[in-house]
């Protein structure tokens, strides 16, 4: 099985990188992070993956090994990836089979600083020469920012419709206690003044 070293004692197979592509994402490190995660449900006609095994490294750190099969390569890959709280940030690490120490690719998302504080950076770093499918490395790096900016997009439209129907069954309630409430003390003015009545006839 791949090795449970530490992913700060991992090294790639070269020293050169041999690609670097990146992206500035206009959003929160949770909501990225989190599209991240549901972006294995929107599998692309390049790709196919499957979790091939998860573990709790420590009390911040949560790491899954996803296998997966794509045009990039004749037999399947694996990605360690590593889910940091501490830091903000998601770290993957491509190896060419589950034996591999040294890893060809590495990405890392983490959340900005300074004025980026509330924005999330992209970084994927190549090792292994791409050759000719160099063009396809760009077209699979578009491809994967587009679907997750859809599902952070969606995520969030999902949300707000959520708040608008919870705010208007809140509402509804409100409106129903009030309308109880009233009759109520309608019913109580009534008795009031039926007992009033009564009392004044009495005398």
């Amino acid at each position: 099985m791949m090795s449970t070293t530490c992913h700060n004692q991992l090294l790639p197979i070269s020293s050169a990188v041999q690609l670097h592509l990146q992206h500035k994402y206009a959003h929160h490190f949770y909501e990225v992070a989190n599209a991240f995660l549901l972006k294995y449900n929107v599998e692309s006609r390049f790709c196919y993956t499957t979790i091939a095994s998860s573990k709790q490294i420590d009390e911040d750190q949560f790491e899954i090994v996803r296998r997966m099969e794509n045009t990039m390569s004749s037999r399947p890959v694996f990605e360690r990836i590593v889910f940091n709280r501490a830091d903000n940030s998601v770290r993957g690490y491509t190896f060419e089979t589950d034996q591999d120490k040294a890893y060809v690719e590495h990405y890392v998302y983490k959340q900005g600083a300074g004025q980026d504080a509330e924005k999330t950076l992209y970084d994927m770093f190549l090792y292994k020469n791409p050759g000719l499918k160099k063009l396809l490395r760009f077209k699979l790096h578009n491809w994967g920012v587009q679907t997750m900016e859809g599902i952070i997009r969606k995520e969030a439209e999902f949300a707000q419709r959520f708040q608008e129907r919870k705010e208007a069954l809140l509402e509804a309630k409100d409106k129903l206690v009030q309308e109880a409430s009233d009759k109520f003390k309608g019913k109580i003015e009534e008795i009031k003044a039926k007992a009033a009545i009564r009392q004044s006839s009495n005398h």
